[in-house]
């Protein structure tokens, strides 16, 4: 009878150890996944020139910027009214100060 209990009781641990590391791996690929969906955007707006020309890395963006943050500087560079500017400074390589146009630059250059 000792050795059927013990028996079940470890089949039981095994399938709760395998319930949990499926979990971990799915997450991992789902965070994974938001992460590559993320920088497809960001890349798609000017910001990821902006995060280029001020020597953002993306990784450290990534991970020190909460995602709400991160959709707040997107939807601010998506509807930026001054897009000409910013394009010709990211074009032209000029020094983008804190009292300039940019409303995102005050906020990404706390991620260098």
């Amino acid at each position: 009878m000792n050795y059927l209990q013990d028996m079940v009781l470890f089949i039981v641990l095994g399938s709760v150890c395998m319930i949990m590391l499926i979990g971990v791996v799915c997450c991992c690929n789902y965070r994974r996944r938001c992460r590559r969906d993320v920088i497809e955007r960001i890349e798609g707006l000017r910001i990821g020139k902006m995060l280029n020309h001020t020597g953002i890395k993306r990784s450290r963006y990534l991970r020190k910027a909460s995602p709400l943050t991160i959709e707040k500087h997107l939807l601010v560079c998506k509807r930026c009214s001054t897009i000409d500017i910013c394009d010709e400074c990211l074009k032209q390589g000029k020094d983008i100060h804190e009292s300039s146009f940019c409303r995102n630059f005050r906020e990404l250059i706390r991620y260098r």
